[in-house]
């Protein structure tokens, strides 16, 4: 593939990060409790993955380890994350998400999925085939980047 393809690509695949999120995540939240993106995609990796460090967290996530300090505060003061030291380096803190926090997301996941099934309802059904096969490519093309 030319450098004008994959230069092209790499545009299209960021401009699909804010569509998502425009259209998708913020999809109907509830509005009290309301946390942020950047808290949501905390949960959401610590769901998937369990106990990780903050810098493991901050890579991940690409956030600097200030944000992610207020980030993990709130999460913790709502009782959807908690820290546990690292008896051998007192420096290396691990995040664990709270039954909680397992909970919130599983709730979230579901009133999200509800909202966009409406939403979706409108699409002929072409679109919605066609949607579906692309997401589904795109999904195991994306996987196999490192």
């Amino acid at each position: 593939m030319c450098k004008e393809s994959i230069h092209l690509l790499s545009e299209k695949l960021l401009a699909v990060g804010p569509i998502i999120i425009k259209k998708i995540a913020r999809l109907g939240l509830p509005s009290s409790g309301i946390i942020s993106i950047n808290q949501l995609m905390v949960l959401g990796i610590l769901q998937e993955e369990g106990s990780l460090s903050i810098s493991e967290i901050c890579r991940k996530l690409t956030i600097s380890k200030p944000q992610m300090t207020i980030i993990l505060d709130k999460l913790a003061k709502n009782g959807l994350v908690y820290r546990i030291y690292n008896d051998k380096d007192r420096r290396t803190i691990n995040i664990n998400i709270t039954e909680n926090g397992n909970e919130y997301c599983k709730n979230l996941s579901e009133v999200l999925k509800e909202n966009l099934s409406r939403k979706l309802i409108a699409l002929s059904e072409e679109d919605l085939t066609t949607l579906l096969n692309s997401l589904e490519i795109t999904e195991c093309i994306l996987k196999r980047l490192e």
